[in-house]
């Protein structure tokens, strides 16, 4: 075979592998269903587990919205795992798809420092159950998760917000969320600014 046939069967091999899988950020996204956790995990809740995957070396592991508060007590119980640190609860608004939100956990293991992310699907204006019986951290994570998303959480003890004051008119957090600055009641009740000058620029906008 000479160098030119070799040159050509390189060409035509690249051309017909196909690219590894790339999430929307361009990192790749790996199959991780042989990972001893997710085993575990699919062994206990069956079907409630929807997709495992690992990216940039973290497990990301999708549950469903009934099964999940009962999968994060179990990953913080069992004796192997022990992920016993809640460090995150938040979410992805998506509108156009369905369901419009992605309810995501971030979890550790204070012992072998080891990570997981779970997330779940859930319906515009569905509740999610709390966890705060399970983390006390919880109790912060969730309200601000509220405050940003508008996402109720059922059986919180004391689910208001926590950024903006009560009263104020949307979550911020929302792709429908205005990003230039508007007018609304709080302000006007609060800090008496009816009105506000024609040629202000509010957009927050900066030309270099």
């Amino acid at each position: 075979m000479t160098n030119d046939d070799r040159s050509n069967e390189t060409s035509s091999e690249s051309r017909t592998t196909p690219a590894p899988k790339k999430a929307k950020g361009g990192v790749d996204v790996v199959d991780a269903s042989d990972d001893q956790l997710v085993v575990r995990l699919r062994e206990r809740f069956g079907e409630a587990i929807t997709s495992a995957v690992s990216m940039v070396g973290q497990r990301i592991v999708t549950v469903t919205i009934e099964s999940v508060s009962e999968v994060l007590a179990y990953l913080k119980s069992d004796d192997e795992f022990r992920f016993n640190l809640l460090l995150d609860v938040t979410a992805v608004h998506r509108p156009e798809e369905d369901p419009q939100f992605e309810l995501v956990y971030q979890l550790c293991s204070t012992t072998t420092l080891e990570r997981v992310r779970i997330k779940t699907g859930l319906a515009d204006g569905a509740p999610a159950p709390t966890v705060c019986g399970i983390w006390g951290t919880a109790n912060w994570l969730e309200r601000e998760c509220y405050d940003m998303f508008g996402i109720v959480f059922e059986g919180h003890p004391d689910l208001r917000r926590i950024l903006l004051p009560d009263g104020w008119e949307g979550h911020p957090l929302r792709k429908e969320y205005p990003v230039e600055f508007r007018e609304n009641r709080w302000i006007a009740e609060n800090l008496n600014i009816h009105a506000l000058p024609d040629d202000a620029d509010f957009s927050g906008k900066v030309e270099i």
